[in-house]
């Protein structure tokens, strides 16, 4: 696997053959496996596809256009076969391959077989992509109940949050945003997320001008909060970027006054947001 990657870097072979190294690979390794008693040599043998596995994902050939013309044609004769489905589905996934054709093919297939949270994850985004909102969102519950890794769970709810707030469902997508959030404390992305949910449905809320701008109280409380536990360059200059356009909706300081309000003092937004915040003037 080395000597490939080696090859490929200098030039000396395509990168499909690095593919077909890789595929060698691994299915060599459960033969040299089965052919020994030798734990030692068992354990180096996991040891190896972990080593296969890295040097694979740090070749630069696995790129999407790549694993699609390779594996492609093989489909149709490894409908059945789950040990390639999941070979084929695992390499697109960590690839970034999630909105290829032979990503959605593999995981419906993968899925009839034996479902698994990675293959409910990518039928979902199958039918996301077709516009089956509802069928996308059936699909994400069942990968979350599937799965057993807390920060994959996470990542779904938020995904899932994002698919209801795109469908204007708000109450959905906040209810989402908090899942992730419980599974992914130190996770900016679900705050800016829940920031976007409030701030959408503030006009919704009470009848006074004052009482529809307070949801950007809570919107960014949120934000604040993803700056205070997310320090990934992403997170931060979206949050900062909110921060300085919600603030605009702020209640003017004559505003609050008239409403018996003061700068500073505790408030509680109703409605779907039902949240406890800090009453702050436009400045």
């Amino acid at each position: 696997m080395q000597q490939r990657v080696l090859q490929f870097k200098d030039q000396e072979i395509s990168a499909e053959d690095v593919v077909n190294a890789y595929v060698f690979c691994c299915d060599l390794m459960p033969k040299v496996e089965a052919a020994t008693t030798n734990e030692k040599i068992k354990a180096a043998c996991e040891t190896s596809k972990d080593n296969i596995e890295q040097i694979f994902a740090q070749s630069g050939a696995a790129d999407c256009a790549t694993l699609e013309r390779i594996f492609q044609p093989q489909l149709a004769a490894n409908q059945a076969n789950e040990a390639w489905l999941k070979r084929i589905n695992k390499l697109l996934g960590n690839g970034d391959c999630t909105e290829s054709d032979l990503f959605y093919a593999t995981s419906e297939a993968l899925h009839k077989i034996s479902p698994e949270a990675s293959s409910a994850r990518g039928i979902a985004k199958m039918y996301l992509k077709q516009g089956d909102v509802d069928k996308a969102i059936s699909y994400y519950d069942e990968a979350i109940k599937l799965e057993t890794d807390d920060n994959l769970k996470g990542k779904y709810y938020y995904e899932m949050a994002l698919v209801n707030f795109s469908g204007n469902n708000l109450a959905a997508a906040k209810q989402a945003c908090y899942n992730s959030i419980q599974l992914r404390p130190d996770w900016g992305m679900p705050y800016i997320v829940l920031a976007k949910v409030y701030a959408t449905g503030a006009r919704n809320i009470g009848e006074k001008d004052y009482e529809k701008k307070a949801g950007y109280w809570v919107a960014v409380d949120k934000l604040i909060k993803a700056k205070s536990i997310d320090q990934s360059e992403a997170v931060q200059k979206e949050a900062a970027d909110l921060i300085r356009q919600y603030s605009q909706y702020f209640p003017s300081k004559e505003d609050l006054f008239f409403e018996g309000l003061k700068d500073g003092s505790a408030h509680h937004v109703g409605g779907f947001i039902n949240e406890n915040t800090t009453v702050r003037a436009h400045k």
